[in-house]
């Protein structure tokens, strides 16, 4: 989910932050073309190469870089796209007055035949809701949608699955797909079994909410947390050049709802938060591999870093409260950030442990592993390896062996599936 006319995500000018992507998208694509800078006989061989790992039957994934152009184009994820596919991403960070919001990518990609699987940036964001009788005693109106909230991006959450379909009929759909026509919601609908793994990543987070709610009981304080984790799929079809599309988006809602006297304070997030877009009756087979994509995600340590330092630096908890009020919502506030930070650090299928269950479940995709490395991989196919994951197949051809017929090229071995 993406709210992109009004969240800026870096200070710089537009051109400045397209030229820098695009600079740092030419030099990486410089770096990873060798063979066109290979004497003749060296690209023939590779071309037979790329011609025997295309053939029916078989899928070559390679690992590319998504860069961080505010911190100098540090490489800040690495992502497995299809050879012969589209990637086109970039990772931003907020802007100074939404300091509480995270760094994120925002990654899409795309097939020859109008497949796409994409990543969208991180959301969390805050609802004040003051009460008529709060607000006419106290002067405080409830803040604008795209303001500031102490630091926080104010954001309505929907209430129910209709403001659900309103909200990506009216706004997510035409951001993301400025061309896009009849739009139209067929279904938004709450996953069980991807809600259930959510809550049980989310277990200290419902701890926290017990506690709160026990200490403003013993205290004799009016003021009440409630937690809600909802796993939600939204289906939706578009028209664009003329070719009716399908529209699959996947989020991990989370939800902290404060009530204190005529003030009902709401911090949510959305993580993770994935779609896939397709020709209308074709999306469904090619869902285990869209999803594999967007499962092969990984930040780097390096950037890591960097995220750690900023979160140190812009944790609530480190800026003092006047009141308990405002204590107990900072202390909320960051217990939600910390969910959303270990979303990095856990990724596994589609972003986390809860979609590689759904996927596992429904769109059939297996655990594979070497070395201690594990991906969620397309089943139904026979053999897997991997040059050190800078490049992996799946073919279902038991005379191909990478190992013999691609000697020279690397250090080729077999993954096992878990």
């Amino acid at each position: 989910m993406r709210f992109q006319t009004t969240l800026k995500w870096v200070q710089s000018s537009n051109v400045f932050r397209v030229a820098t992507l695009a600079l740092g998208s030419l030099l990486f694509a410089a770096a990873c073309n060798i063979s066109s800078f290979q004497p003749v006989a060296a690209q023939d061989d590779a071309k037979k190469k790329t011609e025997t790992n295309n053939k029916p039957g078989q899928i070559k994934l390679h690992r590319k870089a998504v860069v961080d152009p505010a911190k100098g184009n540090l490489q800040s994820h690495t992502i497995y796209v299809p050879e012969g596919w589209k990637m086109d991403g970039v990772t931003r960070w907020p802007h100074p007055r939404f300091f509480r919001m995270l760094p994120s990518p925002q990654i899409s990609v795309s097939s020859p035949d109008g497949f796409t699987a994409t990543i969208h940036h991180t959301a969390l964001f805050s609802d004040p809701r003051p009460s008529i009788e709060y607000q006419n005693a106290y002067g405080i109106r409830r803040p604008p949608e795209n303001s500031s909230d102490g630091g926080s991006f104010v954001k309505y959450r929907p209430d129910s699955f209709r403001e659900w379909k309103t909200l990506f009929r009216d706004v997510i759909i035409p951001e993301q797909y400025p061309d896009a026509k009849s739009i139209r919601v067929k279904k938004v609908s709450e996953i069980e079994q991807f809600s259930s793994v959510l809550k049980k990543r989310s277990q200290a987070l419902f701890e926290q909410v017990n506690m709160t709610n026990q200490q403003s009981r013993s205290f004799g304080l009016a003021e009440l947390q409630s937690i809600e984790v909802q796993g939600l799929m939204i289906e939706a079809e578009f028209e664009q050049d003329g070719q009716v599309n399908e529209f699959v988006a996947l989020l991990g809602l989370h939800s902290i709802e404060t009530q204190m006297q005529g003030l009902t304070q709401i911090r949510w997030s959305v993580e993770p938060n994935v779609s896939y877009v397709g020709p209308k009756g074709n999306l469904e087979p090619k869902l285990p591999l869209l999803s594999a994509i967007t499962g092969s995600m990984r930040p780097t340590k390096s950037w890591m870093r960097e995220v750690q330092r900023y979160v140190a630096m812009n944790t609530p908890r480190g800026v003092p409260a006047s009141n308990s009020s405002q204590s107990k919502l900072a202390n909320t506030y960051s217990d939600i950030l910390d969910i959303s930070h270990k979303g990095f650090r856990a990724r596994s299928s589609m972003g986390d442990a809860s979609q590689s269950k759904y996927i596992n479940s429904v769109h059939e995709t297996n655990p594979y592993s070497y070395g201690g490395t594990s991906y969620q991989l397309p089943a139904g196919y026979d053999h897997v390896y991997t040059d050190n994951f800078d490049t992996i197949i799946l073919t279902n051809d038991s005379l191909f062996d990478p190992r013999v017929e691609m000697k020279g090229s690397g250090t080729w071995h077999k993954m096992s599936e878990r």
